[in-house]
């Protein structure tokens, strides 16, 4: 996903919709009722009565989202003093081959102060999860493959073209079913999806 944003094939990002109340038969979205911060949720409520919530959102039109990946500082590899990081995303080739006591750090732990990836968000949808188009697919930083290819890979696998996914949306789907479980694709939960364009680091950011 980061290679998919440094090389402009990744403008959209999707993230599930939350809300603390239990609505049956809901229905989320925008509405003339909402501003740009909330969304609304309508469906039958407690004691079976039909109605409508507003729920504040997380991220809103206008936020800068920083990327967190796998990374490491350059002292861990070559035992100098030096402070600034190697990013995964620009070393495919495995460094263990070169240095056996190599590890790179989980993206979850990586500091703010490696932080090389800001996101504006331009717009905000919701959707169903499996509404998601051929086109959005490829917005996710899906790939497209030709049989000229020598190898495919997808997620850590190695692929025969004739098992390889046909379209982008089988392939988003496959993704999907690694990250969040194939159960969840076929719930359809209703996602927020965030197109963003990269941008400066924010000067109140720490």
């Amino acid at each position: 996903m980061v290679k998919g944003i440094l090389d402009g094939s990744k403008t959209e990002t999707i993230i599930e919709v939350k809300y603390n109340k239990k609505i049956k038969e809901a229905e989320v979205g925008f509405s003339i009722f909402t501003d740009n911060n909330t969304f609304e949720v309508r469906g039958i409520h407690d004691k079976g009565e039909y109605g409508i919530s507003f729920f504040k959102m997380k991220h809103k039109v206008g936020d800068v989202l920083w990327v967190r990946e796998s990374c490491q500082k350059q002292s861990k590899i070559n035992q100098k003093n030096i402070d600034d990081y190697i990013y995964k995303a620009d070393n495919s080739n495995d460094l263990k081959n070169k240095e056996p006591y190599f590890r790179w750090l989980s993206s979850f732990f990586m500091p703010k102060e490696a932080c090389r990836l800001f996101l504006k968000i331009k717009s905000i949808e919701i959707q169903r999860i499996q509404d998601i188009s051929e086109l959005n697919c490829l917005k996710q930083g899906i790939k497209q493959f030709t049989k000229d290819s020598k190898i495919f890979k997808f997620g850590f696998d190695t692929w025969k073209w004739g098992d390889m996914p046909k379209t982008a949306k089988e392939a988003f789907k496959l993704l999907w079913y690694s990250i969040n479980g194939k159960k969840y694709w076929e719930d359809n939960p209703y996602v927020f999806v965030y197109k963003f364009s990269v941008t400066k680091k924010p000067k109140d950011f720490i």
